[in-house]
């Protein structure tokens, strides 16, 4: 196979069954599918290039964003391939060294999460369930360090299971992805310490919250679990205390006022944004995410200022 011969993207396409049309979508949004292009400034693909699409391909009919796929590898998108999700393999031994035991539960996990986690040297994987109630057989004689639970509503069956899992005391850290519950059932499971991530995932965030716990060193400030932190001052409060003055003359409650008013609108803003596919719909309730949490940090502030000026609201 010669790796370095030239086709067009009209060819590619009925080799891949990817329409060129996304071909070039793909290209604008990823760097990383860049191809050659000719001395006339046509796209030209190696068979190098046409393999691996193939493969993006198939595991995007297999569930996968190319979002999760675009900067793998040739070998990584192999090895994607290969993989499934059991529930076999349980082991009531500890895994060598510091690695800390993960127990997986849900046919919707996305498999590129799986595959980042089994991969990570300070983690094991190595138990895969597909429903909830194979976790009360899974915990017999098991502990494990993180759970990643997908429940597609959390209800009050849900609520009732999560409570035992809870009391058990068997997962250190719980990790539940969700799409649909209730504020009073998210915030009392919050109250046990379980991470809640309302869909859509971003994936790269969730491994990096989960991976900090094999790293404690690396956390850092943010909680972006998927949960908008609730607003501590009403529209109300934020216009008196843009015009309040104090005994010293200081600015800062009108300018930190001013500055979670604009935030609260952008935050409102970000969740209106038009989505043209899953991708736009990630990105903007990232955005939304970061923006809710300047907001809150910025109230956190503004409470200190208050207490410290004597500000009667």
């Amino acid at each position: 196979m010669n790796q370095f011969a030239e086709f067009g993207i009209a060819t590619v396409s009925r080799q891949t069954g990817i329409s060129a049309h996304r071909l070039r979508a793909w290209e604008r949004r990823h760097p990383s599918l860049l191809v050659g292009r000719s001395d006339t400034g046509r796209r030209r693909y190696s068979e190098k290039d046409i393999l691996k699409l193939q493969t993006i391909k198939q595991l995007i009919d297999d569930g996968y964003k190319i979002g999760e796929l675009a900067t793998l590898t040739q070998s990584e998108l192999s090895n994607l391939c290969g993989r499934h999700i059991d529930g076999s393999n349980l082991s009531p031994s500890r895994p060598e060294g510091d690695q800390l035991r993960i127990l997986s539960c849900g046919e919707s996990i996305p498999p590129l999460l799986i595959n980042k986690l089994s991969n990570h040297q300070g983690m094991d994987t190595h138990t895969r369930l597909r429903s909830f109630a194979q976790i009360a057989e899974a915990l017999q004689g098991h502990h494990f360090d993180i759970a990643v639970l997908q429940i597609e509503t959390l209800n009050a069956a849900a609520l009732h299971s999560l409570r035992e899992l809870h009391h058990s005391q068997k997962i250190n850290s719980v990790f539940i992805l969700f799409h649909y519950g209730l504020r009073e059932l998210v915030e009392e499971l919050r109250s046990y310490g379980f991470k809640l991530w309302r869909a859509p995932v971003n994936i790269a965030e969730l491994y990096q919250a989960i991976s900090q716990l094999a790293n404690p060193e690396n956390e850092h400030e943010i909680d972006s679990s998927g949960m908008a932190p609730a607003h501590i001052f009403n529209p109300s409060q934020l216009n008196k205390l843009s015009s309040v003055s104090t005994a010293m003359d200081c600015e800062c409650p009108k300018h930190i006022s001013e500055l979670i008013q604009a935030l609260c609108a952008f935050e409102s803003y970000s969740q209106q944004c038009e989505n043209r596919d899953t991708e736009d719909a990630i990105l903007h309730h990232r955005i939304y995410l970061q923006t809710a949490h300047a907001r809150h940090t910025m109230e956190k502030m503004l409470q200190q200022v208050i207490e410290a000026e004597n500000i009667q609201l």
